[in-house]
């Protein structure tokens, strides 16, 4: 339990580096970790990291693809959010190695995701098969890894006597 609050003050400190609010390229992060940041009672910075928006969805023979919108400086937005969430894991790796494993992994689905829907000729989208998978992945982990460290005990169910 220490140890998980210790790793969670690591990623705070690195988000908090990470983030310029004047930079609206560096607060895009991938939905599951902010979801999953936020479940695990983490900084007031959470507030402001944004998850990339889809621009167009493409259906064809049994596959589904997304595609998401630009940023300021031209690359898609998911791209971004998952250069920004690698940037901060390698930073910490040695502080908190659980969320550099997980990056690492989420990495590796994302480029995956990227590759298969190249091969369907979507240029520049994820396969949404894969995309989920890596996203499901990266949520589950770092929710078993860093639990809700404060959260309030559940009351017991009243039984019914007879």
């Amino acid at each position: 339990m220490k140890n998980q609050q210790q790793e969670i003050q690591h990623i705070n400190n690195a988000l908090r580096a990470s983030i310029n609010p004047n930079d609206s390229d560096s607060c895009i992060f991938p939905r599951a970790l902010i979801e999953a940041m936020k479940s695990a009672n983490a900084d007031s910075i959470i507030h402001s990291m944004k998850a990339p928006v889809l621009q167009k969805e493409y259906f064809s023979e049994g596959y589904s693809h997304s595609i998401f919108e630009k940023t300021e400086k031209g690359k898609d937005q998911y791209a971004q959010a998952h250069l920004n969430a690698l940037q901060i894991a390698v930073a910490i790796r040695n502080e908190a190695p659980v969320f550099y494993d997980e990056m690492k992994k989420f990495s590796r689905i994302v480029h995956e995701a990227n590759k298969q829907a190249q091969a369907n000729g979507v240029s520049n989208g994820y396969d949404n098969n894969y995309l989920s998978l890596a996203e499901r992945g990266l949520s589950n982990k770092l929710l078993q890894a860093y639990p809700s460290i404060d959260s309030d005990a559940k009351p017991k169910r009243k039984t019914l006597k007879p």
